[in-house]
């Protein structure tokens, strides 16, 4: 095998890490190894196209609006439908890329897309589909580490606790406005929230409260979300209008996007190993892509509770790739 490719940069401008894929041809196969993981994929033959070059500015969430724009870069692997067979964050060369593609008959492409762009491109995966990050996965913290976690914690909420009681009044007053006032400039207060004791010991509380929130949502009908990523995008309803959070930043972004109720269609479907939802408007164009396992009876409930129709169709690839590379937005 030679002529490898190798990212030249971190797949995000705020990120330090090179990722530590490589991707290469070896006979008639094209074929990409995660060094971190030691994982490798070995594309059939003529399965891939094209070999994009993607790069994005990441949505800023609402206490980021005083920061850079931060640029996320990738490269996507492209079939004859353009649905992804593999994608490699990164930020890979596109003079190399562009060489290594002519080489081999394959087509080249370097793509500045939307936010918006972006996810629907990413979410158009092929079946067989797969990721190399090239980054190595956090070990799962230890029962002595997590033993040390709590004790530092307790430990620390009781320090805050008798500090805060012995601590004399003028002196109080002068540690309250001396901590609000950095916090003001350097917009922390939820950060440091976060990060103190109190916050380590009721985050784990907020987050069950939140899945036990949102289970009672969707078995009324009133919320909805997939059944292997409940972190991801959430549907609701608000006033006439579908609202859909998370699909900003992160998965616990505030931001929300909303589309009038009127005439929409939801699709749950199967295609060739692949699951998702679309959501169709009166004219049968893709307004939305979740790819992921939804429920059947939580979609209906949440359907005929808001007069949405509701559909499930195993659908022939071409089908497929035509509504998922429609689609005006989407959840990867």
């Amino acid at each position: 095998m030679t002529g490898d490719l190798r990212p030249q940069g971190p797949a995000s401008a705020g990120d330090r890490r090179l990722p530590a894929t490589v991707l290469s041809w070896d006979g008639d196969r094209l074929v990409a190894s995660d060094e971190a993981s030691g994982r490798s994929v070995r594309l059939p033959p003529g399965a891939p196209r094209t070999l994009s070059c993607y790069s994005f500015t990441r949505e800023r969430g609402e206490n980021e609006k005083k920061k850079k724009d931060l640029m996320v870069f990738g490269l996507a692997v492209l079939d004859a439908d353009r649905l992804v067979l593999l994608d490699l964050p990164g930020r890979w060369g596109t003079d190399a890329v562009s060489a290594f593609a002519a080489a081999h008959g394959l087509t080249f492409q370097a793509l500045g897309l939307t936010p918006a762009r972006a996810r629907t491109l990413l979410s158009c995966r092929a079946p067989g589909w797969g990721v190399l990050r090239g980054l190595p996965e956090p070990a799962p913290a230890s029962r002595g580490r997590r033993f040390a976690w709590w004790s530092v914690a307790l430990s620390g909420l009781v320090a805050m606790v008798c500090t805060l009681y012995f601590l004399p009044p003028h002196m109080w007053r002068f540690f309250r406005l001396a901590v609000t006032n950095f916090a003001d400039v350097l917009e922390l207060k939820w950060l440091a929230l976060a990060a103190s004791p109190l916050g380590v010991l009721i985050a784990p509380l907020f987050q069950r409260l939140d899945r036990v929130l949102l289970r009672r949502r969707v078995s009324r009908g009133r919320g909805l979300a997939a059944a292997d990523r409940p972190s991801a995008a959430r549907l609701g309803v608000r006033g006439r209008k579908l609202a859909i959070s998370g699909m900003g930043p992160g998965p616990r972004s505030k931001g929300v996007k909303k589309h009038p109720l009127g005439g929409l269609r939801m699709l749950i479907y199967r295609c060739e190993g692949l699951n998702g939802l679309f959501v169709l408007d009166a004219t049968d164009c893709p307004v939305y892509h979740f790819p992921g396992r939804w429920h059947p009876e939580d979609v209906n409930r949440f359907a005929a509770r808001h007069g949405i129709t509701c559909e499930i169709r195993e659908l022939p690839r071409r089908e497929y790739a035509v509504l998922a590379t429609a689609a005006r937005d989407a959840y990867p």
